[in-house]
């Protein structure tokens, strides 16, 4: 064999070897996740498990939580169950914000990017807005006048994204904590140890663990 087909060889071998460290260390997380939910297949609301489970107080959003929320805000299953949950706490309407912000950033369209605009202005900001939401005082005016000139700018709406990631950080560090989600991220777990790892659930996942303890 040539010096080079041998470094060749070497090279993928050591590759080889990471790759599978890699997904056996992703694995074992996983299994570990999936071991330490199965608190939620107990069926009455009365046992000392599921008790526990409603009784765990939400931890406070870090800076280090925002790419995991942006990640559940473009997951189409688990966007939808932020959704209802926020539905229930009168709040939905930073979620639909969003949604649309993220709309007006993707269009080309010069048409289509002005009635996106004006849909998002009249929904969300003015003040007689039937959606009216929580945007800072100066970020509303600077819109309001923005949109007089018909500005169509790509960050046009950057800081309201980002006020909205503000008030979406409570909901979020609510709703990681309901059952729901808590059985969607098991059953997806479950999923990902039998076949290849979503990188979304192995996020999840790892939060999880750190939301309910390190011990076994």
């Amino acid at each position: 064999m040539r010096i080079i087909d041998m470094v060749k060889a070497l090279r993928k071998n050591k590759d080889d070897k990471v790759k599978k460290t890699d997904k056996e260390r992703n694995l074992s997380v996983l299994k570990r996740v999936s071991k330490r939910l199965s608190l939620f297949n107990c069926q009455s609301t009365t046992s000392p498990l599921w008790r526990k489970s409603r009784i765990i107080q939400p931890n406070k959003f870090k800076d280090s939580d925002k790419p995991t929320l942006l990640l559940y805000l473009n997951h189409p299953e688990i966007h939808e169950m932020m959704v209802e949950f926020a539905r229930k706490e009168y709040s939905v309407e930073n979620i639909f914000l969003w949604d649309n912000i993220q709309r007006y950033k993707r269009a080309k369209d010069v048409e289509k990017k002005q009635f996106i605009s004006n849909f998002i202005m009249e929904k969300f900001i003015t003040n007689t807005a039937a959606l009216e939401v929580n945007v800072s005082g100066i970020n509303r005016k600077e819109l309001i006048l923005k949109a007089k000139v018909n500005c169509l700018d790509d960050n046009l709406f950057d800081n309201a994204e980002n006020d909205m990631i503000e008030c979406l950080s409570d909901v979020y560090t609510r709703f990681v904590e309901t059952p729901t989600f808590k059985i969607y991220i098991r059953n997806e777990v479950r999923k990902s140890v039998r076949g290849e790892i979503d990188p979304l659930v192995l996020s999840a996942a790892l939060n999880l663990i750190g939301d309910l303890g390190q011990e076994e």
